[in-house]
């Protein structure tokens, strides 16, 4: 559901995304690679970003949610 025409999305790089997503808070795992959006985390229009030091930021408070290794 994230392609469009001019830019694939694939499964991987979705669960990728979806499971750092998970960890910041943004998401809730209900299945096997089945994720809810949790209403509290609505931040703003921009989508978080996961930056390469292994970290979420969310554009929209200028913040850094997650940091790789503090589950």
């Amino acid at each position: 559901h994230a392609s469009i025409e001019e830019h694939v999305v694939g499964e991987a790089d979705a669960e990728h995304y979806c499971r750092y997503l998970a960890k910041a808070g943004y998401l809730a795992r209900v299945g096997h690679r089945r994720y809810r959006h949790l209403p509290r985390r609505r931040t703003g229009p921009l989508p978080p970003q996961i930056q390469r030091v292994r970290q979420v930021f969310d554009p929209n408070t200028g913040e850094v949610v997650w940091k790789g290794g503090a589950e």
